[in-house]
């Protein structure tokens, strides 16, 4: 039952993303200003947080990364309204 839900829930959600896209003023460029900052952000948050600083040791680039990932909002931002 709680595959069900979650395929239920997954389709819901790529259903919004889609109407989003195609039927928002914009909407096509803030969804790709979202998946470019996701992947931006996540990226170097991955590589600087979990492997260099949690993984190697290096606190200083961990922290680095941490403040990278939690740059997603404005990245969006500016890539929305390029």
């Amino acid at each position: 039952m709680t595959i069900i839900k979650g395929i239920f829930l997954l389709m819901l959600v790529l259903t919004a993303f889609s109407l989003f896209t195609f039927k928002a003023p914009k909407g096509e460029n803030a969804m790709s200003g979202l998946a470019g900052a996701a992947v931006a952000t996540f990226f170097i948050e991955a590589i600087f947080k979990y492997i260099l600083g949690d993984f190697i040791g290096i606190k200083f680039l961990g922290e680095v990364g941490e403040a990278a990932g939690s740059m997603g909002g404005p990245i969006a931002a500016i890539l929305v309204l390029n």
